[in-house]
């Protein structure tokens, strides 16, 4: 999945294939929207998007109106929740005059120790629970110690601050500049998942956690309108992204402890052109390059004395570089009221180099690897609407993933296994079909979507047992493991399904219900895919009340989330899914019923209350208050693939103002 903020690619080079937990990096509180697409995104967005693209974009600040010479808004917002003592703040402010808009939005979290819940299956009676943790003696030394709240999921706790900062210029009717600024920091952020593993019932890990990680974020728009035959409209971005990553290991009862450091700087430029050319006919052009460079170190430092000794990097030591570099288009043709048709295709050159100064230790038969990758994709869809209350969406595509560092440089132990670098790994492709169907009845008071698709991969790139100068295993930071690496795979197929509904049962109460659907199959070996989780969804009865002068308005939310069964047979091969995290048999099925309710609270000048004028927008003055209450039956559960328990019951409070 790719991901994008306002239009830049987050995706960089050591993005792992696996889960991600790169978005909580952008600000909610600074969210306007998002934006999913579903299957290859590879027209419009090039390598990352072959199962589909989440798009966020940030809130950018208004100009005064025509009648108004200044414009200002000041939001905040508090919320604590009591699963993990969350503690949360929001502060945004906005300034707006006839040519220049300002937005600040400032946001800080602190996360304590999450506490997961109690209710178990009584077939896992032990299922997740946090029995042992590591501390120190008096005296410094290790010492393993039994948790007494075995439900509390010690070291889980963090905190956070993100700030955004755009300016807005508006020169003419034509032309526009807006500074992008978006940064995000951490306290270090311990793994719960690794500081929770035991062997021969003595905890593996003394120290496990990542150093703060930063994100630098910034971009400079330029939006351009014109009358000319090229385009219509133009937006050039010039963007540059600094991510810090350091990882922090020390075994119980070791006296080193290994760092290691990875910086990413990102370079890149986007152009987009759009053009009418009549009421019926548009298309869509431009190019992108994006340059990435990767720095990784590592040292090993004695606790007692601080010594430093050499170690191995995660990534090539050399340091490594990739470029991207892409050309696209796309037509669309409203071909009349009843049929949409648009096609699109785009080229993709994708360099890369890695270079590894260290190639004893593991005995890398290379010192280098250079590649050279490029694609040509493409994708034509079709909307027919037969009638007024029905839609039919027909889509096929072709996508790829070119193979970035991380899948073809790293070198790092999971579990009882080693990844190790594969100079001949290769891009992977997927051709896929999607049919969807949307209908609306009973007077728009019935809504149902379903969504199915098929994808067929060729040179899959999936994680298998693997043997490096004829040896199938290695040591790695003093421990023999089992080699694996990135290979291809001749075929692969993943197909699903999902459909959602709503159905409006009086003015003021609606139900709505989703499900999905995914499998993926190894068509070469016959076993699953990785990164498949099990069928999920939601279903929620809410009642809204939008009557009053000042209640605007007023809902209550009953509502589920669920999850099938993922037993161990539809797991993938290696260590990918973190089935040791999961029972014996697999990860249960798992279910939550929660409520939630918001009351909104509005203002205007002639209430009474003393407001300080400034441009403030009398219609954007509310205050609104929220209670929730998630996993009321306090379920014990894991979303799929994760180290860590879900929250147990959990009452949450905030409050939002806006003035």
């Amino acid at each position: 999945v790719l991901l994008v903020v306002d239009g830049v690619r987050m995706n960089n080079a050591i993005y792992r294939s696996g889960h991600l937990q790169n978005v909580i990096t952008i600000d909610h509180a600074a969210l306007e929207r998002t934006e999913v697409l579903f299957g290859p995104g590879s027209v419009i967005y090039g390598s990352d998007a072959m199962g589909g693209v989440m798009h966020f974009y940030t809130k950018s600040p208004e100009l005064a109106k025509a009648d108004t010479t200044l414009v200002s808004s000041i939001n905040g917002a508090i919320r604590y929740s009591s699963a993990n003592k969350e503690q949360s703040t929001h502060f945004g402010f906005q300034v707006g005059f006839k040519k220049l808009g300002l937005l600040t939005s400032l946001t800080h979290h602190d996360f304590g120790d999450t506490r997961m819940g109690k209710v178990r299956s009584s077939r896992y009676p032990d299922y997740g629970k946090s029995m042992y943790y590591a501390g120190l003696t008096e005296n410094g030394t290790d010492t393993m110690i039994s948790n007494e709240d075995q439900n509390l999921q010690l070291n889980t706790g963090y905190r956070q601050v993100n700030l955004l900062q755009k300016v807005y210029y508006k020169a003419n009717q034509k032309l526009d500049f807006e500074l992008n600024i978006q940064y995000s920091s951490s306290s270090i952020i311990h793994r719960f998942d690794k500081l929770n593993d035991l062997i021969n019932d003595t905890v593996k890990y003394a120290e496990w956690y990542y150093g703060p990680q930063t994100r630098l974020f910034s971009a400079l728009t330029t939006q351009i309108k014109s009358n000319s035959g090229m385009f219509d409209n133009a937006a050039i971005i010039l963007a540059y992204q600094k991510i810090d990553e350091d990882r922090i290991t020390r075994k119980f009862m070791d006296s080193l402890k290994t760092v290691r450091q990875e910086d990413v700087g990102v370079y890149s430029l986007n152009l987009d052109f759009n053009k009418e050319i009549d009421s019926t006919k548009s298309f869509v052009y431009g190019i992108e390059a994006v340059i990435n460079e990767v720095g990784s170190s590592a040292y090993a430092e004695n606790v007692a004395s601080a010594d430093r000794v050499r170690a191995t990097a995660r990534y090539p030591d050399g340091g490594s570089m990739q470029q991207q570099y892409a050309a696209y288009f796309s037509y669309k043709w409203n071909v009349n009221r009843k049929i949409i048709w648009s096609a699109g295709i785009r080229y993709n050159q994708i360099l890369m180099n890695l270079k590894f100064t260290d190639t004893s230790t593991y005995s890398l038969p290379f010192h280098e690897i250079n590649v050279n990758n490029n694609a040509l994709n493409g994708s034509v869809g079709l909307v027919i609407r037969p009638a007024e209350n029905l839609q039919f969406n027909v889509v096929a595509a072709s996508g790829f993933r070119s193979p970035n560092v991380d899948d073809m440089g790293k070198v790092f132990a999971k579990n009882e296994y080693v990844t190790v670098p594969n100079a001949s790994l290769k891009p992977e492709y997927i051709y896929s079909g999607e049919l969807g169907i949307q209908a609306n009845m009973l007077d728009q008071r019935f809504i149902i979507n379903i969504n199915g698709f098929y994808s067929y991969l060729t040179n899959a790139i999936v994680q298998r047992e693997y043997e490096l100068n004829g040896q199938d295993s290695l040591v790695y930071d003093g421990e023999l493991l089992k080699i694996v690496a990135n290979t291809n795979v001749g075929q692969a197929e993943v197909y699903g399904v999902s459909g959602e509904m709503e159905l409006k049962l009086l003015e003021s109460i609606t139900f709505k219900s989703s499900l999905t659907y995914t499998y993926g199959e190894d068509k070469i070996n016959n076993v699953p895919l990785s990164h498949i989780p099990p069928a999920f969804g939601r279903t929620i009865i809410s009642h809204k009340v939008n009557k009053g002068k000042y209640l605007m308005p007023l809902e209550l939310s009953i509502y589920s989330y669920y999850a099938a069964w993922k037993h161990v047979s539809d797991y993938g091969s290696a260590s990918v899914d973190n089935l040791d995290e999961a029972t014996a048999d697999g990860a249960p099925a798992w279910y939550t019923l929660n409520f939630s309710s918001s009351y909104t609270l509005k203002f205007s000048n002639n209430d009474g209350v003393e407001l300080l004028d400034f441009g403030l927008q009398p219609s954007k003055r509310a205050v609104i208050f929220q209670i929730s209450v998630e996993n009321i039956l306090d379920q014990h559960y894991k979303t799929f693939s994760s180290g860590v328990s879900a929250p147990g019951r959990n009452f949450i409070l905030s409050l939002n103002a806006f003035f």
